[in-house]
């Protein structure tokens, strides 16, 4: 990796007027995941990091929310004759044989425009390419090579990848407690950290397979979290299903909310999904409770790619709506987890579940 290679992290238009925060959070996941780093410093709207392994602090800062894009970046100086150089040596070392390529140049240039530098660093690429890449066009290219014009440097990516949108974690400083039951809910559950909320998950359950299946997402949401450890509530409830479930699943997280003073409770319901009656029976049960709720999927038009990218698959609509009476669902067991991140997070909580049965 180049000497002067870091990791330039570039905030989403809804995350500048908290980019201290995420600056923080930086800080916090690469900490709690024991990788080495010299400073997290800002350089006007830029978060660069001086980490000792960029690619494995690129991929860890990945998974925060707030991003607009996360690039292992060479850094050099503002001068357009500095970046075109930059460009140039960085072209080189990208552009495979025949490649189309186009040049992006962001930022604030100070004697030149981006668009000037953007043609004299495509004609040094074509020039001293020695595998014959060929400039493309907006629509027909191979390859993007991003430069970001910052206060005090400018970064010309080396490898960028794109953000996971959203809003830093702790953004909001109250804690919602989350009830997963299904997939729905734990993609709501998602959608809160995504905008911003600290997440309490209380996974409930009524069969060994069903809790196997909801730690599984359970887990890789919380690897979000900047933080080493998580608590989570798991509980099983006597068999039921479709709307029973759901309402057990609510009472669960009220109780969880109670035990840890906690004042705010998800509502994993959507239109697309659920019946405004069946969410309006989760809502009156939180109001009833002298809580709060919040509804993360109101208004979420796509829940098929949030599934799949926790691993739940696509969301089924189900058969069951809140009319007449449910069968009640009586809480069994529950247990309190640290769930700790790491890549043996899931088998750990697994089996501690296993242990205090």
């Amino acid at each position: 990796m180049d000497v002067n290679a870091v990791v330039a992290v570039f905030p989403n238009a809804y995350s500048r007027r908290s980019v201290a925060l995420l600056a923080r959070n930086i800080k916090s996941m690469l900490k709690s995941r024991s990788l080495r780093f010299s400073s997290v410093r800002r350089d006007g709207d830029v978060i660069v990091v001086d980490a000792h392994d960029p690619v494995f602090t690129s991929s860890a800062i990945g998974l925060l929310f707030g991003p607009e894009r996360v690039a292992i970046a060479r850094r050099t100086g503002t001068q357009m004759r500095e970046l075109v150089e930059a460009i140039t040596v960085t072209a080189s070392s990208l552009l495979l044989k025949g490649e189309r390529f186009i040049i992006k140049i962001e930022g604030k240039t100070v004697g030149y425009l981006p668009r000037d530098a953007e043609l004299a660093a495509t004609s040094a690429v074509i020039s001293g390419s020695a595998v014959g890449a060929r400039p493309g066009t907006e629509s027909a290219h191979d390859r993007v090579i991003y430069a970001h014009v910052a206060k005090s440097s400018s970064y010309v990516s080396i490898f960028s990848d794109a953000g996971r949108g959203g809003v830093p974690f702790g953004t909001h400083k109250d804690r919602v407690v989350c009830p997963v039951y299904d997939g729905l809910s734990a993609l709501a559950m998602l959608e809160a950290l995504r905008q911003g909320h600290d997440i309490l998950p209380t996974v409930v359950y009524s069969t060994s397979a069903a809790q196997t299946r909801l730690a599984k997402p359970v887990c890789k949401i919380v690897s979000s979290i900047p933080r080493a450890q998580t608590v989570a509530e798991f509980v099983r409830v006597s068999p039921v299903r479709g709307a029973a479930l759901g309402i057990a699943a609510q009472k669960a997280a009220i109780t969880t909310a109670r035990s840890h003073r906690l004042k705010r409770v998800c509502i994993p319901t959507s239109p697309l999904i659920h019946t405004a009656e069946f969410a309006d029976s989760l809502a009156d049960m939180v109001r009833s409770a002298s809580m709060r709720s919040m509804v993360p999927l109101a208004g979420a038009a796509d829940l098929d790619s949030g599934a799949i990218e926790i691993g739940m698959g696509a969301i089924e609509k189900p058969k069951h709506s809140a009319r007449g009476s449910l069968k009640a669902a009586t809480e069994t067991s529950r247990t309190r987890l640290e769930l700790r991140v790491g890549p043996n997070m899931l088998h750990e909580a697994l089996d501690s579940l296993d242990d205090r049965r």
